[in-house]
């Protein structure tokens, strides 16, 4: 009987699995996690391309998903600041 491996073994299955905890599982912690782990393990490998760029894609949608929530706070914390202003004749 075949005795089956908890890890894949191939910088390529890793990948695969980044590629499903991002893609259908949408758990992007764990699959930075699984893309650390190939550049550690496997930093010669031709896939290392294809790793770069799928990190730097969580990264840009990360900063597309915080980036304009935290614009559009500052944004209502400058009119509450602005309203304050006028409200109380500081200006």
């Amino acid at each position: 009987m075949a005795q089956i491996k908890a890890m894949p073994q191939s910088p390529v299955q890793y990948f695969r699995v980044a590629q499903i905890f991002n893609d259908r599982l949408m758990s992007t912690e764990k699959a930075k996690k699984v893309l650390s782990v190939i550049k550690t393990k496997y930093p010669d490998h031709d896939i290392m391309p294809h790793v770069d760029n799928f990190l730097a894609r969580i990264y840009f949608l990360y900063l597309l998903t915080t980036i304009p929530f935290f614009m559009a706070t500052l944004h209502y914390q400058f009119l509450l600041d602005t309203f304050r202003c006028q409200y109380y004749k500081i200006i």
